[in-house]
């Protein structure tokens, strides 16, 4: 999920579906509630912020096929083709080891020693887990699975990361 200012991404809207102005979107979230109907998003736009409310929402082939309330018709929608959903609020209950991608990188990081070793660059989803891309102080990046073997622990209360890199291969 990408932050922008006190908007949350959520989505990328790739294409029509039809013509009774359903839209093919690309998820950015890791909480599927925010395409179910009545859900409030944003449109942000060259010509500005749209608020839409979705109406109608399938999940099929890792896609969500959404319609908007009162936009029925495809050139209601075409315009839409390429743009960003984004939320406004962030509602969604965490457990106890969740966060939000936005909250964790370019956080620092440390290794199990408290030696730092640099920070986080970006989470790439891939598969049943993530996997964290961390750049080492000389800017090298290395790529780890968020797993307990790697990720010790997430602290955002005082902001950093700590990592064990004994099982990797290469740390420098």
């Amino acid at each position: 999920m990408t932050k922008n200012q006190n908007f949350f991404q959520v989505g990328i809207i790739l294409k029509t579906h039809g013509l009774k102005g359903e839209l093919k979107v690309k998820s950015t979230t890791d909480f599927p509630t925010r395409f179910k109907i009545g859900s409030k998003l944003l449109i942000k736009s060259k010509s500005g912020d749209i608020p839409v409310e979705i109406a109608k929402s399938r999940e099929q082939a890792g896609f969500w096929f959404i319609t908007f309330k009162d936009l029925n018709d495809i050139n209601q929608v075409e315009d839409f083709v390429g743009q960003t959903l984004f939320v406004t609020e962030r509602n969604d209950q965490l457990e106890k080891d969740e966060f939000y991608v936005s909250d964790v990188v370019d956080l620092p990081v440390y290794t199990v020693n408290q030696e730092k070793y640099g920070k986080l660059k970006d989470v790439l989803k891939y598969g049943p887990n993530d996997v964290w891309v961390i750049e080492n102080q000389a800017g090298k990046e290395i790529l780890l699975p968020y797993t307990t073997d790697f990720i010790k622990s997430v602290d955002l209360v005082n902001q950093k990361i700590i990592i064990d890199l004994e099982l990797y291969a290469d740390e420098s």
